[in-house]
């Protein structure tokens, strides 16, 4: 070998061992105390206490104590945060579920003669769930075996959601947790009956993940408390309310727990809807209704008291099968200002400034350790840009505050179908899914998603999952995207909702016969339903039959504003049919094209 070989050779020796030597861990002193090996995980879904053995160390360099435990530079309080018992130390899961979710460095120093430091990254994290919330709240049960329904279908699809999963077993396999709507404690009656259906379908759903070695199926209860509508008017007294739902009496919420509970099926979260605003009269204030006269309106800090005061309850129902029951807290959004600007429904606050509210909750809660997971922004797509206030910027700066404290935010991703024309499932659908993407597309990045139906008038029906637009063939479009990346164009047509109608205007027509004119026209009214979105651009031309749209020029094309009048023939003599051509665009997509 050559000389220059031979250096070459030692000088990539040195490298190499340069580069070993850097990777190589520095290790503690033999004898020095230490740490086991951490799980290093905190899941704020699961809850639990994160656990370390201690080793103590040997000789001169042992150590009897441990003088000082940090998390992200932030000391914690011995015996609060954290418990020392024999060779164990435990980190405590209310501590680790108020932080923020990210990987942080647990400190932990001995004292020993060295003080010696050993160090390990906790990661503290949230994965991302997609719910499903069911038609089911609509329906009053009754316990003396009567049912008042106000929709059979809707019922008949209900009752077979829960008798038999074949139907949305992807969904079932897949979802993270299904939601009830309770309304309030007692305002949405449940059976014996109801409550053992839904058990069993639980059952039998988690058996099905076990086996398949899936998380089990989560329950969640939406409800807005007992200080609103029958939770307090329909006992005569907020006291008298208070008295019932402590004793989990009543035929709601209240004693759908416990009955639940008998069964062996928990429930994991409470959905909080509005219990603040409800509480301090603004909600009332802003609707200029107050459905509960008998409970009497407070401050904010005194029902934010109540509120604390209500997950206390909830907890104490599982305090003997050590189950942990969590909380998230629900703003219709559109109705709430934010950070001091008007609600965009509303001039002024509206219910109350979201902000403020989420503050003075989180303050609550976290002096009194209670699990509050995080916040839900109820806020359909069709509030987007209303009244010139940027919806979804305010979403993403919830997102933002809510995130900086630790806490998950979760999206209802639907919109407002009341008076659509056709079908509103589909419509429900396809601007459910655009909103997801408008979101993502806007830097939102959400913690839940949730599918949530809009009372029942849409979607209409749950089953089956793989019928395009029921509830679960929705769910199932959010799992695709959420859970597995699948893009949006693969989940079916998401474009341009719209309808165009044309109806006969007798008014017009009659007033036109009484002029006893020789050309008596047939008037009809022109209307568009569209979704009315910041850059959507709606246009029309009426001209005679079989014309290629895309080719009338575009000077002939007229701006939609309202529904106009058209006369396409002559109730005697020629009759001249004609065509409405409309095109709809947002500078983005191909336009869109209809004729009617």
């Amino acid at each position: 070998m050559s000389i220059s070989k031979k250096l070459l050779s030692i000088l990539l020796a040195a490298v190499l061992l340069c580069t070993i030597a850097v990777s190589v861990p520095s290790l503690a002193a033999p004898g020095a105390p230490s740490l086991s090996e951490a799980s290093g995980d905190f899941d704020k879904d699961a809850r639990a206490d994160i656990t370390f053995r201690i080793e103590w160390g040997e000789g001169a360099l042992a150590a009897d104590g441990i003088s000082a435990v940090r998390f992200g530079g932030q000391a914690l309080a011995d015996g609060e945060d954290y418990t020392i018992s024999g060779d164990t130390l435990t980190v405590k899961k209310e501590y680790l579920f108020a932080q923020t979710l990210a990987v942080q460095a647990l400190e932990v120093v001995f004292n020993d003669a060295a003080a010696t430091l050993c160090s390990r990254d906790i990661r503290v994290f949230f994965d991302k769930q997609v719910w499903v919330m069911t038609l089911h709240p609509w329906l009053r049960f009754h316990p003396n075996g009567s049912l008042t329904i106000s929709n059979q279908a809707a019922y008949d699809d209900f009752a077979q959601f829960l008798s038999d999963s074949s139907n949305w077993s992807y969904v079932a396999e897949n979802i993270d947790t299904i939601e009830l709507l309770a309304a309030t404690t007692n305002s949405v009656i449940m059976s014996d009956e109801l409550i053992k259906n839904f058990c069993d379908m639980v059952k039998s759903v988690n058996a099905t993940r076990a086996g398949l070695g899936k998380k089990k199926l989560q329950i969640s209860f939406q409800s807005g408390g007992i200080l609103d509508y029958a939770g307090a008017g329909a006992k005569g007294s907020y006291e008298e309310a208070y008295y019932w739902f402590e004793r989990g009496a009543g035929e709601g919420l209240a004693s759908a727990i416990p009955r639940m509970k008998a069964q062996g099926v928990y429930v994991d979260y409470i959905h909080l809807d509005g219990t603040i605003s409800r509480t301090t009269g603004n909600q009332a204030t802003a609707t200029s209704k107050n459905p509960s006269p008998n409970c009497p309106f407070m401050s904010q800090a005194l029902a934010v008291d109540e509120v604390i005061h209500l997950m206390q309850c909830y907890i104490d129902y599982y305090a003997d099968v050590n189950h942990d029951v969590k909380f998230i807290y629900l703003f219709n959004f559109p109705n709430h200002g934010w950070q001091g600007g008007n609600a965009v429904v509303f001039d002024g606050l509206g219910y109350s400034d979201a902000y403020s509210d989420m503050l003075a909750l989180d303050s609550a809660a976290r002096a009194a350790k209670m699990p509050l997971l995080g916040f839900t922004l109820d806020a359909p797509y069709n509030y987007v840009w209303r009244n010139g206030i940027d919806l979804m910027a305010r979403l993403r700066s919830f997102e933002a505050e809510a995130a900086a404290r630790g806490y998950t935010t979760g999206i209802v991703f639907n919109t407002e179908p009341d008076g659509v024309k056709g079908d509103t499932s589909e419509y429900f659908y396809k601007e459910s899914l655009k909103f997801i993407e408008a979101y993502e597309n806007s830097g939102g990045n959400p913690d839940v998603y949730l599918s949530m139906s809009w009372y029942n008038t849409a979607p209409k029906t749950h089953l089956p999952e793989d019928k395009p637009y029921t509830l679960t063939n929705q769910a199932k479009a959010f799992i695709d995207h959420v859970k597995f990346g699948v893009p949006f164009t693969d989940l079916g047509d998401v474009g341009w909702f719209y309808e165009v109608t044309r109806s006969n205007d007798f008014l017009r027509c009659l007033m036109n016969l009484l002029k006893l004119s020789p050309s008596w026209r047939l008037y009809q009214k022109v209307g568009i339903s569209y979704v009315a979105r910041d850059g959507v651009t709606v246009e029309y031309f009426v001209g005679e039959k079989g014309l290629t749209a895309s080719a009338i020029p575009d000077g002939d094309w007229k701006p939609y504003t309202e529904a106009f009048y058209i006369f396409p023939g002559y109730l005697f003599g020629l009759i001249q049919p004609k065509s409405v051509y409309v095109r709809i665009s947002d500078g983005v997509n191909p336009p869109m094209y209809t004729v009617k």
